[in-house]
């Protein structure tokens, strides 16, 4: 308790406060739970014991790791064992085992998680439409069925044709961390107004 005591001292918490790192949970006009974030690492995750079990909790992360997996590629938290389950639902996973020596014999142990961006969205580069052509043809197999038949625009046009529309408008391709292209969309402007296209 002393630990944790100066570790979350109000003199941390305003410093935090005031730094812009510390975010609320705010229902029916009560403060009801807390979550903040120091660049990718995750403090401070709090729900009050009335309102456990209604998925404050859930709200709380998605919030942070939202904010944090749209400028970082991972985010990562210390946490006690019981706590580690509810965060390995959310995908998170053990990277290191710690101990703190507390003093007078007392050690804590804790884990170290982490959890990474599954995949991030870039603007596509010429070297990648053959792969997008690709990925087009394997997307649109289930609209043929519903046409009943594969001769559908998105199955039949050539890699000259999406060369012409990367040329014309913009082509972003989502990615894993290995790389490979596992999604993408197109937009064009024309007179004012933005038509996207082949999302898939």
């Amino acid at each position: 308790m002393d630990f944790f005591g100066r570790l979350h001292s109000l003199e941390n918490i305003t410093r935090d406060i005031e730094e812009g790192h510390i975010d609320i949970l705010i229902v029916d006009g009560e403060i009801v739970g807390t979550g903040s974030h120091v660049e990718d690492h995750i403090t401070r995750v709090y729900v009050l014991p009335e309102y456990e079990g209604k998925g404050y909790g859930t709200i709380i992360m998605d919030h942070l790791e939202a904010e944090i997996l749209y400028e970082y590629d991972k985010c990562d938290l210390d946490e006690s064992l019981p706590a580690t389950i509810f965060y390995e639902h959310r995908g998170f996973k053990t990277v290191e085992h710690k101990k703190h020596d507390l003093g007078d014999g007392e050690v804590m142990i804790y884990e170290i998680m982490e959890k990474r961006r599954p995949a991030r969205i870039e603007k596509a580069e010429r070297k990648d439409l053959e792969e997008i052509l690709k990925l087009q043809y394997t997307a649109y197999q289930s609209e043929a069925e519903l046409f009943g038949g594969r001769k559908i625009p998105p199955l039949t046009q050539t890699i000259e044709e999406v060369e012409a529309e990367y040329e014309k408008g913009i082509i972003l391709k989502m990615i894993t961390e290995d790389g490979e292209v596992i999604g993408s969309v197109r937009a064009v402007e024309e007179n004012g107004t933005v038509y996207v296209g082949k999302l898939m």
